[in-house]
């Protein structure tokens, strides 16, 4: 693993999208890992106490997790993060609009004409191939549009929904 402009290859891989350094990935794989084992050695009753033993084994299976994995085992785990990131990105403004359409109390009519402006805008970027998706990007993408027309079709027992679990927070 070379250390050499470390900073400089980080912020390489975050400016560069199609750039991928595997040392840096390596590296918050590690952490990553680290951070999931210590809080489960934690957990334990054995190695509550003792914080030594904890760093130790925490220590020994991140590094023997993350040392001996190939340049492909590495770029294949790199897959699921893909698509949660896509998931994020596509999901969280479909929420945000619906919670924005439900909490403001509008009537049906206006709650449906956001929702269907909001569909035509996905259904814009989607078909105009102005952007060049992946299969698991137009996957997720026709994910959103379903969910999309069934809270249009669900519209009432979807704003019934907020409206009890906004009273019952009264």
């Amino acid at each position: 693993m070379d250390f050499n402009n470390l900073a400089d290859r980080f912020t390489n891989m975050f400016l560069d999208p199609s750039f991928i350094d595997i040392d840096i990935v390596r590296i918050l794989l590690f952490l990553l890992i680290f951070a999931v084992v210590f809080t489960a050695v934690g957990k334990t009753r054995i190695f509550r106490e003792q914080k030594a033993i904890q760093v130790v084994i925490t220590l020994v299976v991140s590094i023997l997790s993350t040392w001996y994995l190939s340049e492909s085992q590495i770029l294949y785990s790199l897959v699921g993060y893909n698509i949660l990131g896509i998931l994020l990105i596509t999901f969280i403004p479909l929420l945000i609009v619906l919670l924005f359409v439900h909490k403001a109390n509008f009537g049906p009519k206006f709650r449906k004409t956001i929702l269907i402006l909001f569909g035509l805008v996905l259904a814009y970027v989607y078909f105009t191939k102005k952007y060049d998706f992946t299969a698991s990007e137009s996957k997720v993408t026709l994910l959103v549009g379903a969910v999309l027309i069934a809270a249009i079709i669900f519209d009432k027992g979807l704003h019934s929904f907020f409206r009890k679990k906004q009273q019952r927070e009264r």
